[in-house]
């Protein structure tokens, strides 16, 4: 009688230690999967931000130069950093860049390389929020206060 408790409590044990065990790789596999669903969406949502800051350089400065374009990109990733919103809201704000609703918001090759260099701190002017450039300047611009005197920023 002993040698049948004893193997029916080792039975027992194993039984416990292989529900113990699927339940811990079933907690690890949601773990791993919603960490995953996670990371996915932090790549989409990358994308898009992506996609919106290539296409508003492209609105904004179809006719800029580089460092024009460079500088328009730095304005909409510094509002977002600063006000913890995404590029899409940012460019989304009303009244801020006329461009998201023009005909060339769309990204270009030399666009997208901006936002990519951009996105890396590559050309990146952290201290700008606000451009424009002079050749199409607002009249109301004329009583801003230039903060540093460059060609392109105000």
């Amino acid at each position: 009688m002993s040698k049948f408790l004893n193997g029916l409590r080792n039975c027992f044990v194993i039984v416990i230690l292989i529900a113990f065990y699927t339940a811990m790789i079933t907690g690890a596999t949601q773990e791993v999967r919603s960490k995953r669903i996670n990371r996915q969406f932090d790549e989409i949502k990358e994308s898009v931000d992506m996609l919106a800051l290539a296409s508003i350089i492209n609105a904004e400065c179809l006719t800029c130069t580089s460092a024009e374009k460079y500088a328009v990109g730095s304005v909409v990733i510094n509002r977002a950093e600063y006000k913890k919103k995404t590029v899409l809201e940012i460019i989304q704000e009303p009244n801020q860049f006329k461009g998201y609703e023009a005909n060339q918001y769309f990204a270009d090759s030399l666009s997208i390389k901006i936002a990519a260099d951009l996105k890396e701190g590559i050309g990146r002017d952290s201290s700008l929020f606000y451009f424009f450039s002079k050749e199409s300047s607002p009249c109301w611009s004329d009583n801003l206060k230039i903060i540093v005197n460059k060609d392109f920023y105000h």
